[in-house]
Order: structure tokens, then sequence, then C-alpha cells
């Protein structure tokens, strides 16, 4: 549908008169909200009789959006760039290693533990479940304390998924957009589906749980290359290659 301006309403003005209300107020019906022809039938405009007056306002704002998306973008790059250095940071660390570290593997180290997802035809696996059970989007929060995700006893014990280590670190094996190849540290007692992996130290007196964390940070885009996609589609890690991560640490 096209609103078209009268010969005495800027278009550019009436545009950003409609940016500032909610338009869906101005809805109807009741299973189905839509707006049509008759929805703006009693919304009254405000506006300058004087279209230089109207036009001036016009360029006031597009002005003052245009500092606003600009101060956006550089928003945007500063925090990938303090993101960057933060992973180069780490990656110096953990490169730059002297006598007494191990070099080994994910595989070698620590235990791996991924889930499952009960039935979702039965309610009574999630009806009033108490259980957290974690998904991919979950592991964007980097330390996970809590989630919506919930299920019952019934449903866990009726599935593969299992509680995982406190303090375990967690990866996304897939999942939309950035998740895949995604760690975070899981701070409370939570279950969780197939698309994450619990990674913890089969000794924690000779490695830390939150070491593991600081190098699989760091070397967020390498894992996202090991599926051989480059990264870029929507090729899962698995298993094998999650363990066949090569990394150091030094003695405790």
């Amino acid at each position: 549908m096209a609103l078209v301006p009268s010969k005495i309403i800027d278009k550019d003005y009436l545009f950003f008169w409609f940016k500032q209300i909610d338009l869906s107020s101005l809805s109807n019906g009741t299973s189905i909200p839509q707006i049509n022809n008759y929805s703006f039938d009693d919304v009254h405009i405000s506006y300058p009789i004087s279209l230089p007056e109207q036009q001036r306002i016009v360029s006031i704002l597009d002005t003052a959006f245009a500092a606003i998306a600009k101060a956006k973008a550089n928003a945007e790059q500063n925090l990938k760039n303090a993101k960057e250095l933060f992973a180069n940071y780490l990656n110096g660390v953990f490169q730059n290693k002297s006598e007494g570290w191990v070099n080994a593997s994910i595989g070698e180290t620590c235990n791996l533990q991924t889930g499952g997802t009960p039935s979702t035809s039965k309610k009574e696996y999630y009806e009033g479940g108490a259980i957290r059970w974690l998904v991919s989007g979950d592991i964007n929060q980097k330390v996970i304390n809590d989630c919506e995700g919930r299920i019952t006893e019934l449903g866990m014990k009726n599935s593969n998924t299992k509680f995982l280590p406190l303090n375990s670190v967690l990866i996304a094996l897939n999942g939309q957009g950035k998740t895949r190849g995604t760690v975070a540290m899981l701070r409370t007692k939570a279950t969780c589906n197939q698309s994450l992996v619990s990674i913890f130290p089969k000794d924690e007196k000779t490695l830390l749980p939150e070491l593991v964390f600081s190098n699989l940070e760091g070397r967020y885009d390498e894992i996202r290359t090991m599926t051989g996609d480059g990264g870029n589609d929507r090729r899962g890690l698995n298993l094998p290659l999650i363990r066949s991560i090569k990394f150091s640490y030094p003695k405790r």
C-alpha cells in the first residue's frame, strides 16, 4: 500500500512523521492483524503549513540519522577491532611457549560429551520441566548461568542428553550465522542437545578448563575452517574434529 502526499506535505516529511508512530497500533482484525486503507482514516498528521519549513525539518533529521548511522558503524568496527586484538593477544600467549609446556590434542587431554533432544511430540518431556536444556543459541552468552530451555526428568531419561560437567567448556558444532565454533563456559547444572559439545579436562590438577576456553576462544576462525568450507557455509563440526584440535599449555 502506498501513501501519496498532497502538494501541501513534503513526501520526506511524511516519511519521517510515520517513523515516529507505532504503525502496529493502526492494525485491525482479531486473528490476523493487518493495516489497510481504512486504518488511516482517523490518523491526524501535524505539519508546518510552509513547505520550506517542512524541508528544513527533513534536512535536520537527515543529518541526525546520518550521524547515528555513522556512529553505529564506528561502534561496530571498534567492537570488531577489540575482538581481533583480544584474539591476537590470546594467540600470542599460547604461541610464545617456554620450557615446560605440554603439546597435546583435545582428545588426549579432555573428555567430550554431547547431548540429545527428547521427542518434541511428547509434551510430558517438556511441560513443567525444571532441568536446564541448552541449545546452540545459548553458546553466545559466553558465560552460561542459565537458559530458557527446560526438560523434565522423564525427557532426560528417554533421550541421549545427560548432565554436563560443571565448569566445562562448551563449543557449538553447528548453528545459524556465526554460532558454529563459538565457545562458552558452563557455570550451572545443565544438559544440552546434540548441537553442543562439552569439553572437560581429564585431570583438573594439570589442566584448567578456563585455559582450554581461552585457547579455543582465540582460535574461532581457525576452528570454523576445520570443516573444509572456509567457515562460511552450513557444514558442521563433529567430535573427531574437536578431538583433533592441537593446543599447548604450561604444566601446573
